[in-house]
């Protein structure tokens, strides 16, 4: 049972990681800019409710002054239509919701491209609520199978409600996000794995992000390249070379002088380690414990006596 549970998760870390990194267009393919400006004419396969039942006696006028074209801003906006309203009617009903966009849609848009953007915002609605009637709390507890089975199932909605090209405008950021998200889960909580190839992996995916996505992660994979060209740079003056032309002579300034204090508190620490061992067997526990709080207390600051216990509890730093 334990082997195929190993063999499972295996094959969901692999899964993820492809997903992560060939990214939404790879599994779900066609042209963004078609999405983009065609979408808006596939009105007729999802549309849930008729136009009448949801624009009411509303009569689109002449003097609308642009189209509807669905984007990657759509969603923020419906998201925003949709708390404005329920901050404005605390017993809103979705069909309220959706009359009273139906409202400014045709206040707004071309008379062609209106009734377009009124059905998509009904379906998003209906999307909302199935939604919500299947999602549940995620915390720390949640297993990764649990995880990847209710993503799949977000997913299935959204092809439920939405076209292909509707789906990669809206939501193929979002997704690939999240996989990538998932796939690192499965790296960190893998048993099977050495720590140094968890790590590994779990930059290779962050870097395989898009810009957008990638930013919040930038001083890791900073990070990650300096202790990079530390290792592969072990003289100091040919290392502070080669940070320098990567990241600038102020990052490598900092960096020496980083690398310089870090090596005097190694120091400090190990000499305290030398003294400890040098300490009488013959000391009561008491006496003992007593001695080493009067050399931490002249030694180290309060502040470094904490980064020493740190130290002192974990020898591989």
């Amino acid at each position: 049972m334990r082997g195929k549970t190993k063999g499972r998760l295996l094959a969901l870390i692999v899964f993820l990681l492809a997903s992560a990194l060939l990214g939404a267009d790879y599994w779900f393919g066609g042209n963004e800019q078609l999405a983009e400006e065609d979408a808006w004419r596939d009105t007729s396969d999802k549309a849930s409710n008729s136009l009448a039942s949801i624009t009411g006696s509303a009569n689109a006028t002449p003097e609308n002054t642009r189209d509807f074209i669905i984007d990657h801003e759509t969603r923020a906006e419906f998201d925003a239509f949709i708390f404005s309203h329920q901050e404005l009617h605390a017993n809103f009903k979705p069909d309220a919701i959706k009359q009273a966009f139906a409202q400014q849609a045709i206040s707004l848009y071309s008379p062609h491209t209106a009734e377009y953007a009124i059905l998509l915002f009904s379906r998003y609605i209906d999307y909302k609520a199935a939604l919500a009637e299947v999602d549940e709390p995620i915390d720390d507890r949640t297993e990764i199978d649990s995880l990847a089975a209710r993503l799949q199932q977000r997913d299935d909605l959204r092809h439920k409600f939405f076209s292909v090209a509707e789906y990669r405008v809206l939501f193929a950021s979002e997704a690939a996000f999240d996989q990538a998200a998932l796939a690192r889960l499965a790296v960190s909580a893998s048993k099977d794995l050495p720590v140094a190839e968890k790590r590994r992996l779990v930059m290779q995916n962050i870097a395989s992000l898009p810009p957008e996505q990638r930013a919040g992660y930038e001083p890791s994979l900073d990070i990650e390249r300096l202790k990079t060209l530390r290792a592969v740079y072990p003289k100091s003056t040919t290392r502070f070379s080669a940070v320098a032309a990567e990241f600038g002579s102020a990052v490598a300034e900092r960096l020496e002088t980083y690398e310089q204090e870090e090596a005097v508190w190694q120091q400090r620490v190990e000499a305290h380690r030398q003294w400890l061992s040098q300490l009488p067997d013959s000391l009561s526990t008491k006496a003992r414990q007593r001695k080493i709080d009067e050399q931490v207390a002249g030694a180290f600051s309060k502040t470094e006596q904490r980064r020493l216990r740190v130290y002192l509890d974990n020898p591989d730093l």
